[in-house]
């Protein structure tokens, strides 16, 4: 390990013994082991980037710390990393082989953040989910109705429940009280790095409520539509939450009404463009939008197209300094809103253009996922926003916002 590179890591501070120290960990749960450093060894980590040589991170260390980095240091540091599958290694590529193999063999995408992010007893469950629709700036319970005007297209939160639950509750109402779909194909947004711009998985969902089963025949028509590989990054569905919290939405609103899933995640765009490309031109966002398009077509089952996302994310926890004041929160909101104006017009150009147009500043996360869900539509829906919201968090100061919005 020459060059050695760190795996995508959350860095959390933290207190210990009057010590300031630096938390690492793996949120996409490949690894459960968590690591504490100092300031000087979350320098020499910051330099794991697999372009740097350990000859590159000791001047550095030196230049800022006036101290030698001795290499027996450095190689206890490696190996103590290596060991917590926190690094790029022969080894980690080995444990990941392992795991995607034990998931596949399994046919079950277990409940993850179950008992963390809602509740494990399905009674509970239910009355959890019903709940957010009764709460306060809740939309109230919904009025379902076989004759209702199904909904093409959903635009939901993917924030856990408990702070963005009322853009949940907008967006599922109106899901709810229009004709069912026999399926939902969920494409959510991948949170860790892909080396592909999709990844599906065909195992079942399980869930408190049982278990969702994906609609094979659907996955099958659009793979077959699209050219890449939609499994090279099946592990992406291990731990992720985005597409999970919306199936167990569904299963609490239809308990009676039996459906499938079609789940994919949509990784970040800006790995795949050259700065000046627009997302148009990747073959595989055209052929995905194609597939996706033809799957809303399909006349022997009625098929809905959930987008699961959340918008801007500023603040200490995102690498921002300063205060997320009342001002700031009040441009963010000016900025999605113009944003989500090109979303209900279903222009899919004007969407990522006003995504962009601070630089990318409100790091919408969204991105990938609901502008692959523009293009699928074609217009062919009219968009209505029913709910913007903004989750704040006054220990961190950092914001997420988020939308509910149907097409019909």
């Amino acid at each position: 390990m020459d060059k050695p590179k760190l795996r995508p890591l959350s860095a959390v501070p933290i207190q210990r013994d009057g010590q300031e120290l630096i938390c690492l960990f793996d949120a996409s749960g490949l690894s459960d082991r968590q690591v504490l450093v100092n300031a000087q060894t979350f320098f020499i980590l910051s330099r794991f980037d697999g372009e740097h040589t350990l000859n590159d991170v000791a001047l550095a260390y030196t230049r800022q710390f006036g101290e030698l980095l001795l290499g027996d240091r450095v190689e206890k540091i490696i190996q103590q990393l290596d060991e917590a599958m926190l690094l790029e290694s022969d080894r980690f590529r080995r444990h990941l082989a392992e795991r995607l193999a034990a998931y596949r063999a399994s046919g079950v995408r277990e409940a993850v953040h179950v008992g963390e992010s809602y509740p494990s007893d399905p009674d509970e469950l239910r009355a959890y989910v019903r709940g957010l629709f009764t709460a306060d700036g809740g939309p109230g319970l919904p009025q379902p109705s076989d004759e209702g005007v199904p909904v093409t297209a959903l635009v939901a939160p993917h924030i856990d429940f408990a702070r963005g639950g009322r853009g949940y509750a907008h967006a599922y109402k109106a899901l709810a009280e229009g004709a069912p779909a026999d399926t939902y194909v969920i494409v959510g947004i991948a949170h860790q790095p892909s080396s592909v711009p999709y990844a599906a998985t065909r195992n079942t969902f399980a869930t408190p409520l049982g278990p969702v089963e994906v609609d094979g025949e659907l996955l099958d028509m659009i793979e077959s539509d699209y050219a890449g590989d939609l499994y090279a990054d099946e592990a992406l569905h291990i731990s992720e939450h985005s597409i999970e919290l919306q199936v167990v939405t569904l299963k609490a609103l239809y308990a009676e009404k039996p459906f499938k899933i079609v789940p994919i995640l949509a990784a970040s765009l800006e790995q795949f463009l050259d700065g000046e490309a627009a997302p148009s031109t990747l073959p595989e966002v055209g052929a995905m939008a194609r597939a996706l398009r033809r799957a809303l077509a399909v006349e022997s089952k009625r098929v809905c197209l959930i987008a699961a996302v959340d918008l801007a994310h500023v603040g200490n926890q995102f690498g921002d300094p300063g205060q997320v004041t009342e001002a700031v929160r009040a441009a963010i909101e000016r900025a999605d809103r113009e944003m989500l104006a090109a979303v209900e017009r279903g222009d899919a150009e004007a969407f990522v253009a006003s995504a962009g147009a601070d630089g990318g500043a409100r790091k919408v996360c969204g991105v990938p996922a609901l502008y692959v869900a523009l293009r699928a539509l074609d217009g062919a829906a009219s968009g209505e926003l029913l709910h913007y919201g903004q989750a704040y968090t006054p220990e961190t100061e950092s914001v997420v916002s988020f939308a509910a919005m149907a097409f019909r």
